[in-house]
């Protein structure tokens, strides 16, 4: 097996499926059943069955998606410490980034970081914090930026806490909430916490009459005043022109929401990682300065 041989095989293994793995790999179908039969000739045995909902790795198959993962990250780790052996500061950094963060923050903070390091590529995937975290785990990105409380027991800092708010187009009488139409976001660990917070608030669950999904969506309803939905103040910087009320726990504590960077410690040790980190953790330092 070569390295488009383990890309297949953690393709597979991960799409569960012939047509979303070729065209994740943009590969025709004929071609991976062609590369994928080269790899169960190889190895004298059967990867998959085929089942309704496209095919179930066979304990050979896992096995090999197994070796294929473990194989990638110790290439990619290779790789990365060639370069940094590299007397250019070069090398290829690997973001995971909450949509939050990403909307917000991100694209400002990526210019600067590239015109410092221009030798250095970015790959990016943006994401709900839940995903990011789940690459990051994985092998998938080096650095995640997430928002919650991650349970991470590697590389973490806190970057921000910023308060949660009610976002509407014009104020609301907090007891007049349960009255009002709120704007829901699916499922999420931001969801999760606000759901929380509502219950100690109020006993009758809220008059969700709109589901959209993402924060974006939502913020752009609320602006034609089709309802008011909390929200982490990072976003609202988008939407100057809406009403915000920063919300509080029941024992009067703000509600606030954590914003973290993530990484393993062996990625840390890597130069562009680190170089990363530190620009990142002092872009939050001067932003939170006061003036």
């Amino acid at each position: 097996m070569n390295n488009s041989d383990w890309e297949i095989l953690i393709t597979l293994a991960q799409k569960r499926s012939i047509t979303k793995a070729a065209e994740a790999l943009f590969l025709t179908q004929p071609t991976l059943s062609y590369r994928l039969k080269r790899i169960e000739e190889e190895f004298g045995v059967s990867l998959f069955d085929r089942v309704p909902s496209g095919v179930a790795l066979t304990p050979q198959g896992e096995r090999l998606a197994a070796y294929a993962q473990d194989m990638s990250l110790r290439y990619r780790a290779l790789r990365d410490d060639l370069s940094d052996m590299n007397p250019t500061f070069s090398g290829t950094l690997r973001l995971g980034v909450g949509s939050a963060f990403a909307n917000a923050d991100l694209p400002q903070l990526l210019r600067s970081f590239g015109q410092r390091y221009p030798a250095v590529t970015i790959s990016l995937k943006t994401s709900r914090s839940s995903q990011a975290y789940r690459s990051l785990a994985e092998g998938e990105v080096d650095i995640a930026i997430v928002r919650g409380s991650p349970q991470w027991s590697e590389e973490r800092h806190l970057l921000r806490e910023e308060p949660m708010c009610l976002a509407s187009k014009s104020p609301i009488p907090f007891q007049d909430l349960p009255r009002r139409p709120q704007i829901l976001v699916p499922p999420s660990d931001t969801h999760a916490s606000s759901l929380r917070w509502w219950r100690e608030h109020f006993s009758v669950p809220p008059l969700v009459l709109m589901e959209v999904d993402n924060m974006e969506t939502g913020l752009r309803m609320a602006q034609q005043d089709l309802g008011w939905m909390p929200v982490p103040a990072l976003l609202l910087k988008n939407a100057p022109d809406l009403f915000r009320q920063p919300l509080t726990w029941k024992d009067g504590t703000p509600y606030i929401r954590q914003t973290w960077a993530l990484c393993r410690f062996s990625v840390k040790r890597g130069r562009v990682a680190a170089a990363f980190l530190e620009f990142l953790i002092q872009a939050e330092r001067k932003a939170e300065a006061p003036g």
